[in-house]
């Protein structure tokens, strides 16, 4: 039996031999190799000899090809291009990186699935909003270690729409805040869970003068603030020194409207007086300084006041660096 076999893998490299033809051979990893047979495959004890444009002289094993297709001379013109049109037909057992040298298109769609902020960046960027339009999102995680632990999350955002030369102003901002804090005997408690959103129109009504209602709500579910509502409404003075330093100051009054938990809904008349200042000494750098103080006439223990220090440095349009205290 052994002899047959011989005979006819002789009589199947003779063919060869004789015709000194072209080849395709498909392994059974699905590979594809595209040369000429040699003369030695006469003697080449259960292999293929084959000389390829790319590859140079070669021998497969006949146990790893899975089929063999005869390329006529005349089709053959040139090498390289029969061989790049097989390229299109090997399958994705290949690798990942041959995959990506082979086919740079795929290579760039699956570059932007590996870096998903690469999309977002894009989506960001081409979005659009009126030239009297500006603001900014903040998202973003702190972490504290040593005597104090403790991970918090935060969201803060901020919408200003002022058209040129319009009188009129409109801000809208919002933040929230989360925050895990670990206790000396090693359990986790939450230690801040709020949010706060407020809006405010302002109306320059004179050069430097201008009067200004502000809304807000503010949820704290730690302090048990189920829904605080208050309204301001005041006039103020605004004041530029040099170019893109500006000073606020001004007083309101309103009300108050809190909502507890395990208390019955407060209601009160409050006062305030405000003062704010805006300084953008380049286009990448600008500080920020407020104070707000709240009183409630009629109960002069019941009062609060806000201060609230922030500097910025903006390394792109979508990335920048802030200090907040």
């Amino acid at each position: 039996m052994i002899y047959i076999k011989i005979f006819f893998l002789f009589i199947f490299g003779f063919s060869f031999l004789i015709s000194e033809q072209n080849v395709k051979l498909t392994l059974h990893s699905d590979e594809i190799i595209i040369g000429e047979i040699l003369e030695d495959n006469a003697n080449s004890n259960n292999s293929y000899i084959i000389d390829s444009e790319f590859l140079g002289v070669i021998r497969i094993s006949q146990d790893r090809v899975k089929m063999i297709d005869e390329i006529k001379s005349t089709s053959l013109a040139p090498n390289k291009a029969l061989i790049q049109s097989s390229l299109e037909d090997i399958p994705s057992t290949l690798s990942s990186y041959e995959e990506r040298v082979k086919n740079p298109i795929r290579s760039k769609s699956n570059l932007h699935q590996l870096f998903p902020a690469r999309n977002l960046y894009t989506t960001v960027k081409s979005l659009s909003a009126p030239i009297s339009w500006s603001g900014n999102l903040r998202i973003g995680m702190n972490y504290a270690f040593g005597e104090r632990n403790y991970t918090q999350t935060y969201m803060r955002g901020k919408l200003k729409i002022h058209k040129n030369n319009s009188p009129h102003i409109f801000l809208l901002s919002g933040e929230y805040n989360y925050r895990e804090t670990e206790h000396p005997s090693g359990l986790n408690y939450v230690s801040a869970d709020r949010y706060t959103s407020e809006f405010t129109y302002r109306w320059l009504f004179k050069e430097h003068w201008f009067i200004q209602n502000v809304s807000n709500l503010r949820v704290d579910n730690l302090k048990g603030i189920d829904k605080e509502i208050q309204n301001l409404t005041g006039f103020g003075y605004r004041s530029n020194f040099f170019k893109n330093l500006e000073l606020l100051a001004g007083f309101s009054i309103g009300f108050k409207d809190r909502n507890l938990s395990l208390e019955p809904q407060d209601l009160y008349f409050i006062v305030n007086i405000f003062q704010e200042i805006n300084w953008k000494p380049s286009e990448k750098v600008k500080f920020q300084q407020k104070v707000s103080f709240f009183q409630n006439p009629n109960n002069l223990d019941i009062y609060n006041f806000d201060l609230i220090f922030s500097f910025n440095y903006r390394f792109t349009d979508l990335l920048g660096f802030e200090i907040r205290w």
